[in-house]
């Protein structure tokens, strides 16, 4: 099948594929799994009032990043991830990197900034972790 896409996003397009292969895998993957020992995810009463209405976050407690709480809960998702596509789904663990990787390596270059005399832009290469600022003089 062929896809046309019309003025979308790149993240648009990249949620897509990632969506499509993701239905694609979960079809095809082997359903022997076992059962895994998922960390318990525990709820708070905090509720937030915006505009008048209130609003719960049962799970405010996990923006809390530095706690000691929220570090286990990680590291036991973490671990049963690991588990799981460690024992079950390496190839496709693979070829689901190696295709994400793909859609997501493709230069990035921000809008230009005047400042003074001198023109300044970010740019990003590939899978590049982090933007670099760029100098033009004009």
């Amino acid at each position: 099948k062929q896809f046309i896409i019309i003025s979308v996003s790149v993240g648009s397009i990249c949620l897509y594929f990632g969506t499509k292969l993701f239905r694609k895998w979960r079809k095809n993957r082997n359903k022997t799994f076992g059962k895994y020992n998922y960390p318990v995810t525990r709820k708070c009463n905090h509720e937030d009032l915006w505009y008048g209405e209130l609003v719960p976050d049962p799970f405010r407690w996990l923006e809390n990043i530095h706690s000691e709480e929220v570090k286990n809960w990680v590291e036991a998702q973490n671990q049963c991830t690991k588990n799981y596509f460690s024992s079950n789904v390496e190839n496709e663990r693979k070829k689901f990197h190696e295709t994400m990787s793909s859609l997501f390596s493709y230069d990035k270059m921000g809008c230009p900034m005047k400042h003074g005399d001198k023109y300044f832009y970010y740019k990003k290469s590939g899978l590049d972790n982090q933007s670099i600022l760029y100098k033009m003089d004009n």
